[in-house]
């Protein structure tokens, strides 16, 4: 079970200031806050200034309210909320709530923020905090010209029980004096410079809010809150002006010399001391330890992994992207910090206006989040802390490289898959080339065939459409080319025939040979005498089986048998010319005979080159299959001699 109650609040609060409920944590600013409180009994109006993150939000939330509090018969009203056209409205409504009405009567709802103070018996302490931001909100307007007259009334009128404090950063402090000087006498009288913390206050602040919780939460008997010693020392000199370095050396920042001297970041320390205590929360230790803090990386690896928490949400990749870019501008490549002004940031980012304002006021208006801040006169923006420079341009660094990462990998896959593409359709064109090519050597062959075996039929053909040529010469010359297409054939056959009988018989006599061949010698195999046979055995064996083989693979015979079909089939179609054109007187009863005659032997002589089936060869006449979609050649082409079309 967890030792740890819900009840048990954090004493540190991270980058944001204190308020005034933080006040028993609150500690390492007791001399200030009296300062501060003694300078507001008697001057109307007392400025207090410093640099952003100096903490004077939180000393005056903390520390300078609840002090007040304790006067009597006193009024204090804090206000910071100056962002909106709506703020002098929300501050007369808290003065109405704050500020108790005299008499018994109705007050009036019309009544403005300074009739309001008018009216009150009591003394009123008046903090107005951040007063730069309201200077650059409402730079002129006329609700700046309501506000300014009723702040100078208040400050200017004697018979008024009120003290004005005024909290702004020191950069405002020259526009607040141009703005105001006419209005209000010795504006800048009366004065306050918050100085950031020492080494000793630091410590208070480090390790007397534990002891509140003691106080409060501890009972008798149970583990108290404490921190080793060696962390509070090692924390502090890890959190001085300029001495944390982010990046390869994350977590090493050494005490210096004049340590006890150095100023401290406050907002830094309570960001290193807040993330240690919830480290130790989760881990249910009441005991703050210096291996705690090397296992999370050291302070500035808890800066780091705060910029990281604040950029993840938000969650656009287009004001990531912005971010990125204009982090570069702010943070100078040694690692300091430099005021841009928002019209160069626009520049830098390359980005629409409406999107980069849009960054910077989620990056400089939250103060649970916040990154940048921004200056006045001009408006310019710069890193929120010192030490946050470093870790701001850590992230920009490494989220360019990822982007730049990503971009590399998607134009390689881009690249990667356009040479794949590129490649299968390399592919598949080769692979329709080869196809065309293989048609187009398979449409050559076909012709060559056709060429060779019905040349002298085409010329004797186109020689019969010579009117000087007598009728009975042109039939005899049909006659004759026909007949050496019967005649190819016919050696075609002969020589397939001869092939396959010297091929089987040589074959069946190397058989015979080595069937008479005797055995050499006796060997004893497995419980049996067999005979062993001699290297000519062996040899004539192979032999006469290769001839055989032969015969088979090359089909021979079944050659011989399909030429002779041909021959017989064309031998027929020239007598059934002969006796149509033994009759035959004129031309022009010849020609269609001739062109008949043609077509058959072009149809038969084509089926055959394209491997028809037997059975088709011996049937009547035979139509000729398109030309473009020749089958696996099977004959050998003929070699020699006029053969018909």
């Amino acid at each position: 079970m967890s030792i740890f109650s819900k009840a048990i609040p954090s004493p540190f609060v991270g980058l944001q200031p204190f308020r005034e409920t933080d006040q028993p944590y609150f500690f390492g600013r007791e001399r200030e806050i009296r300062i501060i409180s003694s300078s507001l009994l008697t001057p109307k109006l007392t400025v207090l200034y410093g640099p952003s993150g100096v903490g004077k939000s939180s000393i005056l939330q903390a520390g300078v309210m609840p002090h007040l509090r304790k006067q009597p018969e006193t009024v204090v009203l804090y206000f910071n909320e100056w962002q909106d056209d709506g703020f002098l409205e929300l501050l007369r409504s808290r003065s109405r709530a704050v500020i108790p009405k005299p008499s018994s009567s109705p007050r009036d709802e019309e009544m403005t923020f300074d009739e309001i103070v008018f009216e009150a018996g009591q003394r009123i302490y008046l903090l107005l905090d951040q007063f730069e931001e309201y200077l650059f909100y409402h730079a002129d307007s006329d609700l700046a010209e309501l506000f300014d007259t009723a702040l100078a009334r208040i400050v200017n009128a004697e018979d008024v029980k009120v003290q004005v404090l005024i909290g702004i950063r020191e950069d405002g402090l020259s526009q607040f004096d141009r703005r105001f000087s006419i209005r209000i006498a010795d504006l800048l009288a009366n004065t306050l410079a918050v100085a950031p913390l020492t080494w000793e206050q630091a410590r208070d602040a480090a390790e007397k809010p534990l002891n509140v919780l003691n106080d409060k939460y501890v009972k008798a008997g149970e583990e108290r809150f404490e921190a080793e010693p060696t962390l509070i020392e090692r924390i502090l000199s890890e959190v001085q002006y300029g001495v944390v370095e982010v990046g390869g050396d994350v977590g090493r920042g050494m005490k210096s010399k004049s340590a006890e001297n150095s100023h401290i970041e406050a907002p830094f320390l309570q960001l290193v001391l807040t993330r240690i205590w919830n480290q130790e929360r989760a881990n249910d230790s009441r005991k703050l330890h210096v291996k705690t803090l090397q296992e999370i990386g050291g302070s500035a690896k808890i800066l780091t992994t705060y910029v990281q928490e604040i950029m993840d949400e938000l969650g656009s990749d287009k004001q990531l992207a912005i971010a990125a870019k204009i982090f570069r501008y702010l943070v100078t490549p040694s690692g300091s910090k430099i005021a841009q002004s928002t019209e160069d940031l626009i520049a830098y980012s390359d980005a629409p206006k409406s999107d980069v304002s849009k960054l910077l006021k989620s990056l400089s208006e939250r103060q649970e989040a916040r990154i940048l801040r921004r200056l006045a006169s001009p408006e310019r923006y710069e890193v929120y802390h010192d030490v946050l420079a470093r870790a701001v341009l850590e992230w920009s660094s490494h989220y360019l490289l990822k982007a730049e990462q990503a971009e590399e990998k998607a134009r390689r896959d881009e690249e990667l898959a356009r040479r794949e593409h590129e490649l299968e359709q390399t592919k598949k064109l080769a692979e329709e080339q080869r196809l065309r090519l293989e048609l187009q050597r398979k449409n050559e062959e076909l012709l060559k065939a056709r060429e060779l075996g019905g040349y002298s039929l085409q010329a004797v053909v186109g020689a019969a459409a010579d009117d000087a040529t007598p009728v009975e010469e042109v039939g005899q010359r049909v006659k004759a080319a026909a007949m050496d297409s019967v005649t190819f054939y016919i050696r075609k056959k002969l020589v397939a025939e001869k092939s396959s009988l010297l091929l089987r018989g040589v074959g069946v006599f190397f058989l015979i040979i080595a069937a008479v061949l005797p055995g050499e010698s006796l060997v004893f195999v497995g419980g049996k005498d067999l005979l062993k046979m001699s290297i000519e055995f062996y040899v004539c064996l192979a032999a006469g089986a290769a001839c055989l083989t032969i015969d088979r693979v090359l089909a021979l015979a079944e050659r011989a048998k399909r030429y002779s079909l041909v021959a017989s089939e064309l031998n027929r179609v020239v007598n059934s010319f002969n006796l149509n054109s033994a009759a035959v007187t004129t031309r022009s009863q010849l020609l269609p005979l001739i062109r008949e005659l043609q077509s058959e032997v072009e149809s038969i002589v084509q089926r055959e080159t394209l491997g028809a089936p037997a059975a088709e060869l011996s049937v009547g006449r035979i139509h000729a299959a398109p030309m473009t979609s020749p089958q696996p050649y099977e004959g050998e082409p003929p070699q020699a001699g006029p053969v018909s079309g």
